[in-house]
């Protein structure tokens, strides 16, 4: 018996599982979904997933970030980051949206940046 991909799962390019763990830097122009731990920084122009027992170590840059898991790091997204009720962020998060479910963690400052810098070059 075949199971279905989901959409979103035919949309990732890069996979990182919850056996492996990563010491550096991960930079891509494609999507990437992490249940994994990474010890470095996270650049992607796509979509970038932090699955629930995923644990990172640095910065997170993506266009727009789904986080379950532990993040010791800034989060930079150019469109929205959405933080579920499993997530843990230590760090400062910068974005046009933002969204936090209840439950979920988050120590830092919240800027609304891409909005400011929008609202300022239209000016």
């Amino acid at each position: 018996m075949s199971k279905k991909i989901s959409q979103k799962a035919k949309k990732i390019d890069i996979y990182i599982g919850p056996e492996s763990a990563i010491k550096g830097n991960v930079i891509t122009d494609k999507s990437v979904s992490i249940d994994g731990e990474v010890d470095g920084d996270i650049t992607s122009r796509g979509e970038v997933i932090i699955g629930k027992h995923a644990h990172i170590t640095g910065n997170v840059k993506g266009y727009n970030i789904t986080a379950s898991g532990y993040i010791k790091g800034n989060i930079d997204a150019d469109d929205f980051i959405k933080l579920t009720t499993s997530c843990k962020v230590d760090g400062d998060i910068c974005a046009k949206s933002f969204i936090a479910d209840e439950g979920a963690v988050f120590n830092g400052v919240c800027n609304m940046c891409k909005r400011i810098e929008q609202e300022e070059s239209n000016s």
